[in-house]
C-alpha cells in the first residue's frame, strides 16, 4: 500500500518515483526567500510543509490590511502561485490571472484595469470556464464591496495590486477564516496534495511584528523593519539598496491591532507538521521578519527541541538591512534566542540546529571552529554559477543533494 501511495503522489507532481525521497520536510521560510528553489524542492520529497508568517504589512498586502485588517496573506499567495499546477491550459490561465499585478503607472490606469477584471472582461479570462469564473468573481466582488463601504475613510491605491491578494482577502472576509482562504486558493490552483502551506499563528485578526534595537529604539511593522518604501509607491522596494538599521536588532515581538505586544500561540497545523517531519529547515531569507517571526510563537521552540529529526539552518549568502554586520555565530544565536522566546526557554543552540549550511563564497563571515564548538556541523554548499546579482546564491542542485544526504 505504501508503494502505491508514493507512486500516486509522484504522479501528482509529475515526476518519477525513483527521484523522490520519502521523507516529510517542514520549512520555515518567507514569501520570496525560498521561491526560487521551491518548485524543484518539492519534487524531491514525499511531503513538504511551508510555515509562513501572516505579518506582512507592505505593498499590496499592506493596502488590504489597512483597509480590512486581518492577517497578511501575501507570502501564502506567493508560495501557492509558485507551486501551482501548470499542466493544462486551464491551470496556466488560472495562474496567470491570480498572479496578475495591476499597473504601477497611475492610480486611474490601475483602477481601470481592476474594473475590467472585476467585470470579467479582457484576455486574462480567456480559457477560464464559467464555473471557475463564478468562484473567483464572487471573492473579488466581496473584496470590492467591502472596499466601497470604506471609500470615505480610506483612499485605496490599486497600483501594483495583486489579483491573488484581492481574491484571498475576499474569500477570508466571506468565511471569516484565513484557513478557508488558503484552502480555496490551493484547490483552485490545484496545489499538489503533498504540499501544505500553513500560517504561523491561528488568527483571523490583525497581527504584525516589531523589533527592539540594542539602542532601545522600537520599530513597528514588518515593512518598516525590512524594507521601508515611500508611501506614494506602495509596492516599490529593493532589499539590495536599503540603509542599515540604526542599531542591531535585540529581539522581535508581535503586536496586535491596538499596537500592544502579545504572545501568540502557534497554529495547531504548524505544530503537527513539525512533529511529523523527518527534517526541519530554517530557510534563507530575511532572518528576523521571515524566519524568526515564525519561531517566537508559543509552542514552536518546545516542539523543535523535543523533536528527533534533522534540523538544518541555511545561512544567507550575504547580509541585508536586518542583519548588517552579523556573522555565522550571530545567526545561530539569533535563531536560538528567538526559539527560546528571549529567556522563557533555556535550550542550547544544538537543540535547535544540527547542521549549518553556507555558500562557498559566502559574504557572511563563517566561523567554522566556533560553529563546531557550539555542537553544530558546518556544511559547505557550492554557489550557483550564474546569478543576476553579485551576491552568492546556493546552487539549487547541490543544495538539494546536500539536504537529501542529511535526512
Amino acid at each position: 500500500m505504501l508503494n502505491k501511495k508514493i507512486i500516486a503522489e509522484n504522479r501528482t507532481v509529475g515526476i518519477s518515483s525513483c527521484h523522490k525521497n520519502r521523507s516529510e520536510v517542514t520549512i520555515f521560510s518567507g514569501g520570496t526567500g525560498w521561491n526560487d528553489i521551491a518548485r524543484e524542492f518539492h519534487t524531491f520529497f514525499s511531503n513538504v510543509n511551508y510555515i509562513l508568517t501572516t505579518t506582512d504589512n507592505g505593498g499590496s498586502t499592506g493596502q488590504i490590511r489597512e483597509l480590512h485588517g486581518g492577517p497578511g496573506c501575501g507570502d501564502h499567495r506567493s508560495r501557492i502561485i509558485r507551486l501551482a499546477d501548470e499542466s493544462t491550459t486551464l491551470a496556466q490561465s488560472l495562474k496567470k490571472l491570480l498572479a496578475k499585478r495591476l499597473t504601477k503607472d497611475t492610480r486611474s490606469k490601475a483602477k481601470k484595469e481592476w474594473f475590467n477584471i472585476l467585470h470579467g472582461t479582457g484576455h486574462l479570462w480567456d480559457n477560464i470556464p464559467q464555473a471557475h469564473r463564478n468562484i473567483i468573481l464572487t471573492s473579488l466582488l466581496k473584496f470590492e464591496q467591502e472596499r466601497i463601504m470604506k471609500t470615505n475613510e480610506f483612499n485605496f491605491d490599486f497600483r501594483g495590486g495583486s489579483i491573488g491578494n484581492f481574491f484571498f482577502a475576499g474569500t477570508r472576509l466571506m468565511y471569516d477564516s484565513l484557513d478557508s482562504a488558503i484552502y480555496m486558493f490551493s484547490r483552485l490552483l490545484n496545489l499538489p496534495q503533498t504540499i501544505s502551506v500553513i500560517p504561523t499563528i491561528k488568527t483571523n485578526d490583525f497581527a504584525t511584528i516589531g523589533v527592539e534595537l540594542r539602542s532601545g529604539e522600537l520599530i513597528k511593522g514588518q515593512n518598516e523593519i525590512s524594507h521601508p518604501s515611500p508611501k506614494n509607491k506602495p509596492t516599490s522596494f529593493d532589499k539590495h539598496h536599503q540603509h542599515k538599521l540604526p542599531s542591531p536588532i535585540k529581539k522581535l515581538f508581535y503586536l496586535n491591532k491596538y499596537g500592544d505586544i502579545f504572545n501568540p500561540e502557534a497554529h495547531p497545523q504548524a505544530l503537527s507538521a513539525i512533529g511529523s517531519s523527518d527534517a526541519l529547515i530554517y530557510s534563507i531569507g530575511s532572518l528576523y521578519t521571515s524566519i524568526i517571526a515564525n519561531l517566537i510563537v508559543e509552542g514552536v521552540g518546545e516542539k523543535i527541541a523535543a523533536g528527533n529529526f534533522s534540523k538544518i539552518k541555511l545561512l544567507n549568502g550575504y547580509n541585508d538591512r536586518e542583519t548588517y554586520g552579523m556573522n555565522s555565530i550571530d545567526y545561530i544565536i539569533a535563531v536560538t534566542e528567538g526559539l527560546n522566546r528571549y529567556g522563557k526557554l533555556r535550550n542550547r543552540p544544538e537543540h535547535y540546529i544540527q547542521k549549518l549550511f553556507y555558500t562557498e563564497n559566502s559574504k557572511i563571515p563563517v566561523d567554522l571552529a566556533g560553529i563546531k564548538a557550539m555542537g553544530i556541523t558546518p556544511v559547505k554548499v557550492k554557489t550557483a554559477s550564474h546569478s543576476s546579482t553579485d551576491e552568492p546564491h546556493y546552487s539549487k542542485s547541490e543544495l538539494l543533494k546536500k539536504i537529501q544526504q542529511e535526512i
